[in-house]
């Protein structure tokens, strides 16, 4: 296996909107992407789905909210490929 990174990010905005909705939910902030060269030296992205880690909380503000940072991951990761 090759180089591995861990990314950690998340928009101050963001922790607001998360703080003003469901407090207990900023145990998912920030969220972490990894990223990983495979031995044909191609590139893996992966992380947790947002959908998943923000719709667990019962909220529907919380889960759009998780849909919408969903959306947002996969563009970046998307650009970057």
């Amino acid at each position: 296996m090759g180089g591995l990174r861990l990314i950690f990010f998340f928009h101050p905005n963001l922790v607001v909107r998360v703080l003003e909705t469901d407090w207990t939910a900023m145990v998912e902030a920030p969220l972490k992407l990894v990223v990983t060269e495979l031995p044909e030296g191609t590139v893996s992205i992966r992380m947790a789905d947002p959908i998943t880690a923000f719709g667990r909380y019962g909220n529907s503000a919380l889960a759009g909210f998780g849909k919408e940072l969903a959306e947002t991951c996969q563009r970046i990761i998307a650009a970057s490929l």
